[in-house]
């Protein structure tokens, strides 16, 4: 995601070896390093989480000077509230013309002006028949937003290269999955609701926020028949809308991601339901992780750990 193509110069004395990404959300920071090992498997080597970090580029800077992470290559990823994300029609226009005018499209969706928000956009391969229009997503954010948290990294000493959003910074995780070549879904699910993603062949084609109303008011012992429902006809009505939307064949795949807050029996309730294989993401199955990494950490630091995969050649859209 290139949103700091304007903003920040080109890095150089880039560090070998590692590959970081330093994770924001309003109370926290995540920074986490990944390297490969001989046999070229990846080790996740650092994943700090920094409570109250976000204001000072201090702490950062004591990790990154212990850890000797000065000019290490670093991707950032955005706070889920710190940007927007459209799936909307591509302009009929030229292909180099659609950054201009989805800048200005964007207007009628969101309250900030245009011209204080950086956009970027990733195409979706078009569906084999041309019976319905290009499809891109457009991802917006605050100028003002970019600039605080990348001049927060470059003042702790790291450097960037990259920023992305969560919603790409998975597709790394589904690359290593055997089904992506032919499409899943990786489904991540609290008692708040959550996130489901469509991924094909390294590209992301959906990201859609799922809204688990009913288990709000369950205990967390429990998952009930209308909850599980609920959520199974989300997924149902994504995947239906991925295979009509993209001439695609169907999905038989779909990975549960972990969760701070899981809901008991979520598997089988969606194996149950639903015509299609359901799994659960087991990231120590492809990288090394730290023994003594605490659950929850590894989980909030999913979005930093898929951003900084060595060789990172995922993408929406290509």
């Amino acid at each position: 995601m290139g949103l700091i193509a304007n903003i920040l110069s080109p890095f150089t004395n880039r560090r070998s070896g590692d590959r970081a990404c330093v994770q924001f959300s309003p109370t926290i920071v995540h920074i986490v390093t990944i390297r490969q090992n001989s046999e070229g498997r990846p080790q996740l080597t650092l994943c700090i989480r920094l409570k109250n970090a976000t204001t000072s580029s201090a702490t950062i800077a004591d990790i990154v000077n212990k850890y000797k992470l000065r000019n290490t290559p670093t991707t950032m990823v955005l706070n889920q509230h710190d940007y927007q994300l459209f799936l909307m029609d591509a302009p009929n226009t030229p292909k180099d013309e659609w950054q201009d005018a989805m800048q200005w499209q964007i207007q009628e969706h969101i309250t900030e002006p245009a011209s204080e928000m950086v956009v970027d956009l990733f195409d979706i391969p078009a569906s084999k028949t041309g019976a319905e229009p290009n499809r891109i997503y457009v991802a917006a954010a605050k100028k003002s937003t970019i600039e605080k948290w990348s001049h927060l990294s470059l003042n702790s000493g790291l450097k960037l290269d990259n920023i992305t959003i969560p919603e790409l910074s998975l597709v790394p995780l589904a690359a290593q999955l055997p089904e992506q070549s032919k499409g899943l879904g990786l489904l991540q699910l609290d008692r708040k609701g959550g996130t489901l993603l469509i991924i094909k062949q390294n590209t992301l084609y959906i990201a859609r926020t799922i809204i688990n109303s009913i288990s709000l008011s369950e205990e967390l012992t429990s998952f009930s028949a209308a909850s599980q429902d609920e959520v199974a006809l989300e997924v149902r009505r994504t995947m239906d809308f991925f295979a009509g939307t993209f001439d695609q064949p169907t999905i038989n795949a779909l990975y549960l991601l972990p969760s701070s807050q899981p809901l008991p029996g979520l598997q089988t309730a969606l194996s149950s339901r639903l015509e299609l294989v359901v799994k659960e993401f087991d990231i120590k199955k492809f990288i090394d992780i730290p023994t003594d990494l605490p659950k929850n950490d590894l989980i909030d630091a999913l979005p930093a750990i898929g951003a900084a995969l060595l060789n990172n050649k995922a993408s929406a859209g290509g």
